[in-house]
């Protein structure tokens, strides 16, 4: 370890770690490209360094240990060899960071950006504390958790308060509990998922490095390769999380993030291709089952043994990742994979979902075999759902069950002349499908599709829709829903906490085209007609003359609409 002389500014290398002695560190941000003071400034025979801007942090932290009666200091700028040439030995450093500033006597945290003022509290929404870059990097995340002690200071060293005084301010703006930021040790306590939540808005100058900053965290080595990539670098950490970890919540990732997917040709695997999928997941914490989950990575993808639920007919299955948010637990929609019939993978649209604890009865646990990263697959059979409604109306699609059946979601077209805006869903053709829809005024509606094989010839196909608004209210409806909607009721928990209440009565029409109607309150309160048009085996999308091309209507997306000519 290279230490730097708080007194002399000299540095001093300590090759065993019997020999370091006492130290403070420190943690920052960089600034511009050429305003650090490395360790090549500090070897060189010209002070022409001391110009810098990031000398003045150097003599402020020297500054500030001496006072503590601290003799060394470890600054990342000056005490880490960043030149080609020691890769290697770089690489050493990047997975002993954690160590480094888990074994200083205290870690002084410089804020560049940052003036204190008594007219503003650090705990203002508006201070510069709160608002402070330090609190958007990925690396500054492990340099927050590791030491015991850590000290804040603003530009000027100005001291601001400890880890400790500042605790459940700074819950607030990381989302990393109170009792974790006082104590280190309660890290490894927190679910994979919880950990991963801390990273999930953070940025870093190397892309790699928001996979690289977390291995402390997890208490995981690996081999450091800038060049690889941000995706492959964050996948190779859940490998090594997965041989040192039993938590399934590694699988979390997507819940409560906007419905969306990857292209409808390609499988998703069970692992996470960035640290942003897990945003939602920091309440997320490991439930102590029965018997201790196990993986073991193959060639093939990964093998495990989870309690899951499976409804054979339409080859989905849900499995319990033993992780919760108070009493309710997380579980992922699997399906069937369609070029292997003992393996199931995760569906480009399907993301966990919370179940109530005493929904886990019929829960059995079993051998399951998933893929774990993305790979190509073959396109099953697909129906096109038009949904065609008011220009004045804008809905968005906020979920599907099951929850293979979603395989793409076309353009919204806007058609001015008709004042309608039509928008297609691609299904797998499956007996029923169930779609939940959003309106402008936060109204949530279901939509039910039945397909019924024709007694004379089986080519020939009815599809029955229904529609009806899901508010709040757990009330059930007197009058039968359809067999689909009774099915999912008990078969799925994805809509649990919004009950079918008012249906309105569909049309059957036999062959390749169905259309029915449907009203429902519009923007005035006035009732509004919706038509939904299902199309069979069509990939093709249709052309409207003069119409206005918008972006998809997922939920989370925003509008942008731009003129077609």
């Amino acid at each position: 370890m290279r230490l730097l002389h708080a007194k002399s500014l000299v540095l001093h290398d300590f090759p065993n770690d019997g020999q370091i002695p006492e130290y403070a560190i420190l943690s920052h941000t960089w600034g511009g490209n050429g305003d650090e003071v490395t360790i090549k400034d500090l070897s060189s025979w010209t002070p022409l360094y001391k110009r810098k801007p990031g000398w003045a942090k150097i003599k402020g932290c020297c500054k500030q240990a001496v006072t503590d009666g601290i003799e060394y200091v470890w600054i990342d700028t000056c005490c880490m060899g960043r030149s080609k040439r020691s890769q290697e030995a770089v690489g050493d450093e990047i997975q002993s960071i954690w160590k480094y500033y888990s074994g200083a006597r205290v870690c002084y945290v410089h804020l560049a950006d940052v003036q204190a003022s008594p007219e503003t509290s650090a705990d203002s929404p508006d201070s510069g504390f709160c608002r402070s870059r330090w609190f958007t990097r990925g690396w500054t995340v492990p340099e927050l958790l590791a030491p015991i002690f850590v000290r804040f200071y603003d530009v000027s060293w100005k001291y601001l308060g400890s880890k400790a005084e500042l605790s459940r301010i700074i819950e607030g703006i990381t989302g990393i509990g109170a009792q974790v930021l006082r104590d280190p040790g309660e890290v490894k306590r927190q679910s994979v998922a919880c950990r991963m939540s801390w990273v999930s808005t953070r940025e870093t100058a190397r892309e790699e490095d928001i996979a690289y900053c977390l291995l402390g965290i997890f208490g995981v080595k690996m081999p450091i390769d800038y060049g690889e990539g941000r995706r492959n670098a964050f996948i190779r950490l859940q490998y090594h999380i997965l041989r040192s970890s039993k938590d399934p919540s590694l699988f979390a990732w997507g819940y409560n993030l906007p419905l969306g997917g990857t292209n409808g040709n390609c499988g998703v695997g069970m692992l996470a291709e960035t640290p942003s999928a897990f945003e939602h997941c920091s309440q997320v914490e490991p439930v102590s089952g029965g018997a201790e989950p196990s993986f073991q990575v193959t060639a093939s993808g990964l093998q495990f043994r989870l309690p899951m639920q499976m409804d054979e007919p339409t080859g989905t299955a849900l499995l319990n990742l033993e992780c919760a948010i108070g009493d309710y637990y997380l579980v992922l929609p699997l399906s069937r994979s369609p070029t292997a019939r003992k393996e199931f993978e995760r569906t480009p649209y399907g993301k966990p979902t919370l179940v109530h604890r005493s929904k886990l009865a019929t829960f059995s646990t079993r051998p399951v075999n998933t893929q774990l990263i993305n790979r190509s697959r073959s396109i099953s059979a697909q129906i096109e759902v038009s949904l065609v409604y008011p220009e004045e109306l804008f809905f968005e699609l906020a979920d599907v069950y099951p929850p293979n059946v979603l395989q793409d979601v076309g353009p919204v077209m806007i058609v001015p002349a008709e004042g309608e805006v039509r928008c297609s869903l691609y299904l797998l053709d499956l007996p029923w499908a169930m779609l939940s829809v959003q309106n402008g005024l936060g109204q949530r509606f279901l939509i039910s599709i039945e397909r019924e094989s024709s007694p004379t010839e089986s080519k020939v196909r009815t599809l029955k829709t229904l529609m009806a608004e899901v508010p709040d209210s757990r009330s059930l409806s007197s009058g039968p829903p359809s067999t689909a909607a009774f099915s999912l009721m008990h078969l799925l928990p994805i809509f649990e906490s919004a009950r079918i209440v008012a249906w309105k009565d569909g049309i059957e029409t036999g062959g390749l085209l169905a259309a029915s109607d449907f009203q429902m309150p519009g923007t005035g309160r006035e009732l509004r007609t919706i038509r939904i048009v299902i199309q069979r085996d069509s990939l093709n999308r249709t052309e409207f003359p003069s119409s206005i091309t918008a972006k998809l209507g997922k939920k989370g997306d925003k509008k942008r609409i731009e003129k077609r000519r």
